[in-house]
């Protein structure tokens, strides 16, 4: 391996270690409070599901939430958010915001990422970003650089790219030799004589007609003759 390639693969593992040490600071935490309607004052629906949250967590995490549920208290709203996502992906996005528990599962990171960008959950892109990071396969590396490029997951478009690149068999390797075709000696066509005041040009045209009648090569050779004056 080129040792442009090792130094790029030894700083894309460290990377991820950093990011891996990033995520194992946060703690999950386990408490029997969580979704019980009397220790909540916020509700999230999405679609027919109700979750019972707090706002304290939900502000504390995120501040698109934190400004939503401001304007909502000054705007008299009735302790209620709505979202138009799905209520799997939204349920692990909240018992990460008020559990810390990990998505667990690439396809549900995949997802829940996205929610972690649009409300600017950082801790939770990183924990996502990682999940991704460590069920990663060639196959899904694809939808991955994609997602990646969305969400702005710099580590994962690193490694999408890398696997990529050092397992892709889309192309062979070919080479290509030069084909000696024989070609038949040129045959003369026909002569020219070309007039000017003081010069006969006599002009023989070699040429050779393709096997389908369509190339016609020119080669001429030419012989001038000079008048002299009696």
């Amino acid at each position: 391996m080129p040792d442009c390639c090792a130094t790029c693969k030894k700083e894309l593992e460290e990377q991820i270690n950093r990011l891996r040490d990033k995520v194992s600071q946060i703690p999950e935490v386990s408490t029997h409070l969580f979704g019980n309607p009397s220790f909540s004052d916020l509700r999230v629906k999405a679609g027919n599901t109700t979750f019972y949250v707090t706002k304290y967590l939900m502000g504390l995490k995120s501040k698109i939430f934190e400004e939503t549920i401001l304007e909502g208290s000054r705007d008299g709203a009735d302790n209620v958010l709505r979202l138009h996502e799905d209520p799997a992906v939204v349920e692990a996005m909240l018992e990460y915001i008020c559990l810390q528990k990990k998505v667990k599962g690439s396809e549900l990171a995949a997802k829940v990422v996205q929610l972690a960008n649009r409300y600017g959950i950082d801790d939770l892109k990183d924990q996502c970003e990682l999940e991704l990071l460590d069920n990663l396969t060639f196959e899904d590396a694809h939808a991955n650089l994609q997602i990646a490029y969305q969400e702005g997951l710099s580590v994962l478009y690193w490694k999408c790219s890398e696997l990529i690149y050092h397992n892709f068999t889309g192309l062979e390797k070919y080479s290509v030799e030069s084909e000696i075709v024989e070609q038949p000696e040129p045959v003369p066509i026909g002569p020219i004589f070309t007039f000017t005041p003081d010069t006969v040009i006599l002009t023989t045209i070699h040429g050779k007609v393709a096997s389908d009648h369509r190339e016609l090569t020119i080669v001429p050779s030419t012989l001038s003759t000079k008048f002299m004056d009696p």
